[in-house]
């Protein structure tokens, strides 16, 4: 019973959102919210004392659950949900989230052409709830067991000298690995190593940054690459993996990566002051006057534009997934 129906004041679906709250916070810790030795006193508490804190009484429960629950059980009704659909949103994800299970194929019902009760809603959520918890302690205890079974994970140092990587990127031989760095104070410059090995041998080319490797050994550096703690920026060039002379392709490159087959270049090209998301060069698919990072090229074939404070996702009409970082100018 929700305290505005106990102190016998008007009720609304928010009610019926408090007493969802309350079987859900008893089907996590184990125990009732506001039980107490009698019907008078456990009334009392409804209206005036708070629950035991779930991260005191279920610290193992997924901290999303914890806010829905805490939000569900608000003293004031304005406190809850504005609306039902927003409660049966936050339940979803969290079963999603939690279980990271498709359930796109069940409960997939022909239309109806009556509004289903509240009673209707909240046992479907509740539902959710159940099958989220459950997920969540299950997977909780499956992920110990191979914890425990995995080898500890190995972690070596290749190289030791004092200053900055620009940037480091794998070969397509899997072993040889191309870096970029500022040591002792000079201009990046490209080296390559060996994975197990701690020796380096520098390309000869410098100012410049590695951006990517492609399929077919060739590189994506920044020429003139000045920047020694965050991505080089500077002027495009490529040039063949075993060294040579760079070619020049475009200037003011923030970043830039292969497509799959080794032949084009997803690139972060800034015009005008306009930071433009390109692939191939010279077709702009996104732009911003904010500041765009760490471009990659996979085959999956959306392009997602991940940052701080906003996702925007678009199609690309080639066959990749560009992923790209924004921060937007405050």
């Amino acid at each position: 019973m929700s305290p505005e129906q106990a102190s016998g004041q008007p009720v609304d679906f928010r009610s019926d959102q408090f007493s969802l709250g309350a079987i859900v916070y008893e089907m996590a810790t184990g125990k009732r919210a506001f039980e107490r030795a009698t019907a008078v006193q456990t009334l009392s508490a409804v209206i005036q004392e708070e629950p035991e804190p779930l991260s005191a009484a279920a610290p193992k429960a997924p901290a999303n659950l914890v806010w829905i629950i805490e939000r569900c059980l608000a003293k004031d009704p304005e406190e809850r949900y504005a609306s039902t659909k927003d409660l049966a949103r936050d339940l979803a994800a969290l079963r999603d989230h939690a279980s990271g299970i498709s359930v796109s194929g069940i409960g997939q019902a022909a239309p109806r052409r009556f509004r289903p009760s509240r009673a209707l809603l909240a046992a479907g959520a509740l539902g959710g709830v159940l099958l989220a918890v459950l997920a969540f302690f299950a997977g909780q205890r499956l992920q110990a067991g191979r914890d425990r079974d995995a080898p500890s994970p190995l972690g070596r140092t290749l190289t030791f000298r004092r200053g900055f990587l620009t940037g480091a990127r794998f070969a397509p031989d899997g072993q040889t690995i191309v870096y970029s760095a500022a040591w002792d104070g000079k201009p990046s410059e490209i080296f390559t190593t060996r994975v197990g090995s701690t020796e380096s041998r520098p390309l000869g080319i410098f100012p410049a940054g590695i951006l990517a490797v492609s399929s077919i050994g060739e590189m994506a550096i920044s020429l003139g690459c000045e920047n020694r703690w965050e991505p080089c920026f500077g002027t495009l060039a490529r040039v063949p993996l075993a060294g040579g002379t760079p070619r020049e392709v475009l200037d003011n490159v923030v970043s830039a990566d292969w497509s799959p087959d080794g032949k084009d270049l997803a690139v972060i090209h800034t015009v005008l002051g306009v930071q433009r998301l390109e692939y191939p060069i010279g077709k702009a698919l996104y732009k911003t006057e904010g500041y765009l990072t760490g471009i990659r090229v996979s085959p999956s074939g959306d392009l997602s534009l991940s940052s701080s404070t906003n996702r925007v996702t678009t199609s690309v009409e080639s066959s990749v997934w560009l992923i790209v970082q924004a921060v937007r100018r405050t």
